[in-house]
């Protein structure tokens, strides 16, 4: 009993010593290396690096790309910044994008949306003029309510008219709407959606 203590005793001052020495000369008893972390860790950051970059693009190419697909897509104009009016193929009106359909000839001027059954909110027709003039509109033939708004060469809006259906009631006797002063275009939306997104005189309608 008393050799098997010595023994022992002898063991664990040997461990003791062995991991003192260890200790005080930086040699480690893990299975991993230095080397190794110093490489994992580096590996990490610069993964790390090339997520941050893929998640947070700021190279000057990548902003020139946004900005030019920008300039492609996005950026409405004013009437006479548009080389031709006939090939617009929406407008926007206080933040509300329309896909335009454009009377250009005076026989798609005098049909305008007769006939039609309905119109979406989104959907537009725009009538151009070739000089500033002041026509005059009905609702012959017409059998959905319209708002129609006239504009100058500017692309302000000079006025609005809720326009209600008139269906029945003879030529002579149809309710007419015209500017009051000479306009260069004139749009026809659904009845009510002026009010209801709030178009006001003087404001400002851009195409594309």
């Amino acid at each position: 009993m008393i050799k098997v203590g010595c023994v022992s005793l002898f063991r664990f001052f040997t461990i003791f010593l062995a991991i003192a020495i260890g200790i005080g000369t930086g040699i480690g008893f893990s299975c991993t290396s230095d080397a190794t972390i110093q490489e994992v860790a580096e590996q990490d950051f610069v993964e790390n690096i090339e997520t941050v970059q893929q998640q947070q693009p700021n190279s000057v190419s990548g902003k020139q790309q946004d900005a030019t697909d920008i300039l492609q897509d996005d950026i409405f104009q004013l009437p006479y910044e548009i080389d031709n009016m006939v090939d617009v193929k929406s407008a926007l009106i206080e933040g509300f994008q329309f896909n335009l359909e454009v009377a250009v000839t005076s026989a798609e001027r005098s049909k305008g949306l007769m006939g039609r059954p309905m119109i979406d909110e989104n959907q537009a027709m725009l009538f151009v003029y070739e000089k500033d003039v002041e026509p005059v509109f009905w609702m012959k033939n017409t059998v959905m309510p319209l708002d129609l708004i006239f504009i100058d060469s500017t692309g302000k809006i000079e006025s609005i008219h809720p326009m209600k259906t008139q269906v029945g009631v003879p030529d002579r006797e149809l309710e007419t709407f015209a500017p009051g002063k000479p306009i260069k275009y004139a749009i026809e939306i659904k009845g009510g959606l002026a009010k209801e997104i709030g178009f006001a005189i003087g404001s400002t309608i851009l195409f594309k």
